[in-house]
């Protein structure tokens, strides 16, 4: 509103210089800064006519597109800041989706690791125990050779010490 009051004085004072200025430029030798009274009553006249006519015609018609102007601004940045709203909201929620999807992928593995050590373990024992069996046969198998070795060399031994003592006496023993 104050606005319009100001440009309603700009227009009227523009008006008024314009109407001035070929009676000013009319006087011929004598500059007169203040005109006649009948042709300063006209021009009084002929602003006071025209005020009304240039506030419908130019002034109500820049001020509605101004408004309007400024209503579209407003829109847009209410839009603007709903949008930036929405984005923020959304960027939040996908941030805890990722969050949450991190936390269950961490779950998981560990999960995970935890059943493939138990599964480590387990085949490690299965392996240890059946390299202990392996072991235990081997050992039961060495122990038979040795033991069969030791049968069978005492046998030897002793055939051979006989051998060696009827060579040495010169007889066969009894």
């Amino acid at each position: 509103m104050r606005r319009m009051h100001r440009l309603s004085h700009a227009i009227g004072i523009a008006t008024l210089t314009v109407l001035i200025a070929p009676v000013a430029g009319a006087a011929s030798g004598n500059l007169e800064l203040i005109p006649v009274f009948h042709q300063l009553v006209i021009l009084l006249v002929g602003f006071l006519l025209l005020i009304p006519i240039v506030t419908r015609l130019i002034v109500r018609p820049v001020y509605a597109v101004i408004d309007e102007r400024a209503d579209r601004i407003a829109g847009a940045r209410a839009r603007a800041e709903a949008l930036e709203t929405n984005a923020t909201e959304a960027l939040g929620r996908y941030e805890a989706g990722l969050r949450a999807v991190r936390e269950e992928n961490d779950r998981h593995r560990s999960e995970h690791v935890g059943a493939a050590r138990a599964e480590q373990q387990e085949i490690t024992a299965s392996a240890r125990e059946e390299a202990d069996r392996e072991i235990e046969r081997s050992l039961s198998e060495l122990t038979a050779s040795l033991e069969s070795a030791r049968t069978g060399l005492r046998a030897t031994a002793e055939e051979l010490a006989r051998e060696a003592a009827e060579r040495i006496l010169g007889r066969p023993l009894t």
